[in-house]
């Protein structure tokens, strides 16, 4: 078996993995060390709770720009949360690096991993949550449309904060 797998793994090394079925978001990551994984990320939900003082956004960011750009693995699931008594969202991103994502942001092997972020509330409306966050590289936007029951992200890179060779196109990515 082992013997397979690493003649399956050397295969996979010179092409590249495709989703298993795009509409069920399974992606197959063969040979991993506890054997050959199907991950699949939450699927698209936009809910409101109480008296629409709370938002909980569950899926998968799609890079919807250049994809020769993207910092994003293609394997992720994020969950973002937003409480308009405190004017924060806070985004929880689980990601898998692996040769599926684009050769900027290649790994060797397979590695998880978890990101969070806070932003802040710049306008809460009965149709819309867009909120930002400005790290130290990028100013980043997310807006929810509660009417559409979509997300959207944006980041531009800046060099405001200090940090240098800033690209001028921005990223943005879909929920799905």
């Amino acid at each position: 078996m082992r013997l397979v797998c690493l003649g399956l793994v050397l295969i996979l090394a010179v092409t590249p993995l495709r989703t298993v079925d795009d509409r069920s978001k399974d992606l197959a990551l063969p040979c991993s060390p506890v054997g050959s994984l199907s991950i699949r990320s939450d699927q698209i939900s936009v809910q409101e709770y109480g008296t629409q003082d709370f938002v909980l956004v569950r899926g998968r960011w799609k890079v919807a720009s250049d994809p020769n750009r993207n910092s994003l693995p293609v394997a992720n699931s994020v969950e973002v949360t937003c409480q308009k008594e405190t004017a924060t969202c806070r985004e929880v991103i689980a990601v898998v690096y692996s040769n599926l994502d684009p050769k900027g942001i290649r790994v060797s092997g397979n590695w998880l991993t978890v990101f969070s972020m806070d932003f802040k509330i710049i306008r809460w409306t009965d149709t819309t949550v867009q909120a930002v966050a400005a790290p130290r590289a990028a100013d980043i936007e997310i807006l929810i449309s509660l009417e559409h029951k979509a997300a959207e992200s944006t980041t531009r890179e800046t060099e405001a904060r200090g940090a240098k060779g800033a690209s001028a196109a921005p990223e943005k990515w879909v929920l799905e």
